[in-house]
């Protein structure tokens, strides 16, 4: 995985796999991390904490996992992505090794069983959370 588009592809389509499994099998919806490898090998890191509900605590230990792993060489992008409820969307941050990051808001469609529409996906300028900045 070379560019950035194929990096982020990548990532949303590893984002809405995962999370549309969640959905149907009715589970929890928690904050999800996910590393693309160089092999292109993707890997997923769930995070929880004691409180159920303490989004803020999990983001923030899913950032120090991701960054400590991007540390070890071999990371080339990676995605932080939470339950929006109130807007009933996804939000996703991704971002890579040449610090080029994007914020992603997938709507959830509420029928029966919820899904992710990916084709109403919105792209916004994202922040850099987990890889270290390039000089």
């Amino acid at each position: 995985m070379d560019s950035s588009e194929n990096q982020f592809q990548e990532l949303a389509a590893h984002i809405v796999s995962r999370i549309n499994k969640i959905l149907a099998d009715d589970k929890d919806l928690l904050p999800l991390g996910l590393s693309l490898h160089r092999s292109g090998s993707v890997e997923a890191h769930i995070s929880t904490t004691e409180e159920a509900n303490d989004f803020s605590g999990q983001l923030n230990l899913l950032q120090k996992v991701l960054s400590s792993k991007v540390l070890e060489g071999n990371i080339v992008a990676t995605s932080i992505s939470y339950p929006d409820f109130e807007n009933n969307v996804v939000i996703a941050f991704v971002e890579n090794n040449e610090n080029f990051c994007a914020k992603l808001l997938i709507p959830v469609n509420t029928e029966s069983i919820p899904f992710l529409v990916i084709e109403d996906v919105e792209i916004e300028d994202g922040m850099i959370y987990v890889f270290p900045e390039c000089a």
